[in-house]
């Protein structure tokens, strides 16, 4: 007798496999502790690295390793700029106050008075560096002179990698009767000063209501009285400590003048806030004449 023929399912469920090997069964119906056994010894997902090695091992070509080093130098990317991104926010949160703790006060070329306060670079690097670095940022700056423009670019860097270039450009400083050097110095510390404050979108404070911020005249006044007590001259200090009276200098002279022609706008914060109470015991003599031009001024 004939054997009647298998069915292509009967046939298929009789066949060993091949190799040997037997279907595991899924993992999803399996009793916990075998199951969470199984899922112990699952080889973990792949990652760029995994697959560079796995390449190298069985021989890949130049172009596949090509595009998996590719592969993973943009996820790395992607990830260093997701950490940069959410440091810079972390790092706003608590934003630095940087206070205004200097002045600047200079007759210019054309005889015209020039008065402003800012904070200058120590100032600005000691609110901001120690702020960025709790949050795993640091920043540098490169400098390009090129005739009598210069330009600095400021970078922050994150620790992983991803870094944000803020650069300005300016002439050199000139103002105040700076030699060549000064005046290069002068403008590289003005653009230090702020692409770091813009890459950052930091704005300095000085006191006045339109800051945008709380109010600490305290601060201004200390620090205004620090930078006058760091800059004083000796023959200032040792006239404040033994009140000897001299008179002014031509040039303390002509911006007391300068500050008096422009009224009570000008004149009052040069008084109060400018002079060293050495240089005001200088103008004391002066001071009818001085007050005389405020009233003349009208302002």
């Amino acid at each position: 007798m004939q054997p009647v023929p298998k069915t292509k399912r009967q046939r298929v469920a009789s066949a060993k496999p091949a190799t040997g090997l037997t279907l595991e069964p899924r993992i999803g119906n399996m009793p916990e502790p075998v199951r969470h056994q199984q899922l112990q010894q699952m080889p973990a997902a792949d990652t760029p690295m995994s697959m560079i090695a796995d390449a190298a091992r069985r021989g890949a070509s130049l172009e596949e390793m090509r595009q998996l080093m590719d592969l993973r130098d943009r996820l790395e990317a992607g990830e260093a700029r997701k950490a940069f991104v959410s440091a810079m926010t972390a790092f706003k949160r608590n934003p630095p106050t940087i206070i205004k703790n200097k002045a600047a006060d200079y007759t210019t070329d054309k005889g015209g008075r020039t008065y402003y306060q800012y904070a200058d670079l120590a100032t600005v690097c000691a609110g901001i560096t120690a702020a960025l670095a709790e949050h795993g940022i640091s920043h540098d700056w490169s400098t390009i002179q090129a005739g009598d423009n210069v330009t600095v670019t400021c970078t922050l860097t994150h620790e992983l990698g991803h870094s944000k270039a803020t650069t300005l450009s300016a002439q050199a400083d000139r103002t105040g009767g700076k030699n060549a050097i000064q005046a290069v110095g002068s403008a590289v510390s003005y653009l230090e000063r702020y692409t770091l404050l813009a890459a950052c979108g930091i704005a300095v404070h000085d006191g006045s209501d339109d800051d945008g911020g709380p109010l600490d005249r305290n601060a201004v006044k200390e620090a205004a009285q620090s930078s006058r007590q760091r800059n004083a001259k000796p023959a200032d200090v040792a006239a404040a400590k033994n009140g000897a009276q001299q008179g002014p200098s031509p040039q303390l002279l002509a911006n007391a003048r300068a500050a008096a022609d422009g009224g009570h706008v000008t004149f009052d914060p040069f008084w109060k806030t400018d002079l060293t109470p050495a240089q005001r015991g200088l103008l004391r003599d002066e001071l009818a004449d001085l007050e005389a031009r405020v009233k003349k001024a009208g302002k």
